[in-house]
Formats: structure tokens, sequence, C-alpha cells
């Protein structure tokens, strides 16, 4: 989790404000602090350090609009979580900075499996001293 210098805060209808009461513990097994905020106001302290400020808030939003499908299925849950993750997480040619990058491998060898993202597509791949030389054109 990295704490925010400058919180989120969003503005929510009643029903999701009542989604986002009953289910703060949830969002802190997902690494987000969430704090209610005055009337229909949360504030978002802490995010999962593989997302920015503009993920964060996609992701806070999206689970919020499918928190009575993904708490009443359990089979689902895991899927959708899954799903949005990988649409909020770092892509290609992301800018991310040190911190960011130490922060990553933590979390990645506390994974069970830090091998492949939740749909099964490869995270980490090994690429052997030859095959580097060939790439550089140090042997043919």
């Amino acid at each position: 989790m990295q704490m925010l210098l400058d919180p989120i805060v969003l503005e929510l209808s009643t029903v999701d404000m009542l989604h986002v009461e009953k289910n703060l513990d949830l969002f802190m097994k997902f690494g987000f602090e969430i704090e209610i905020f005055g009337n229909n106001h949360i504030m978002i302290r802490c995010v999962p350090t593989v997302f920015g400020v503009p993920e964060s808030e996609k992701f806070i939003l999206q689970i919020i609009d499918n928190i009575e499908e993904i708490t009443n299925n359990y089979e689902l849950k895991g899927e959708r979580f899954a799903s949005m993750a990988c649409r909020s997480a770092i892509k290609a040619n992301d800018k991310i900075n040190n911190l960011e990058i130490n922060s990553l491998f933590k979390q990645m060898e506390e994974c069970a499996n830090p091998f492949t993202c939740p749909h099964g597509r490869p995270v980490i791949v090994e690429i052997s001293k030859t095959e580097i030389e060939k790439m550089f054109k140090r042997i043919m």
C-alpha cells in the first residue's frame, strides 16, 4: 500500500455509499484505505502500489459498481477482481519510479504464484545468456 499525499475524495450515491460502508474490510483486503468523509463522500488515503491515482479511482468505482454481484456470487469474485485488476494494472510503456519498482518486487515475493497474472499470462520470463547474446549479435 502507498499512502497518498493528496487523498482522493469521491462523492457517491446513497446506495453506493451503503455498499462501501458495508464492505470497508473488502476494500482493505485489496490494498485501499477508505474513510467515510461526510455526507455521501469517501476519502481514499492509501492505494495499492501497483496503481496510480487515476487507476485507483477507476478501480474503486468498478468495485462499487459491481459490489453486489461480487459479494453475492463467490465464484465470480476472484474472476471479476482479476479482470478489474488487470485492466487497472501497470501496462507496457507506463512509467514507474524506483520506489514503485521495489514495492512491486516485494509484493511479487509474497505472491503464491508470481509468474502469471490472475488470467494466466506470464509476468516473468526467463531469458538465457545465449538468447541475450543473440539479441545483441554477440553470437550467431
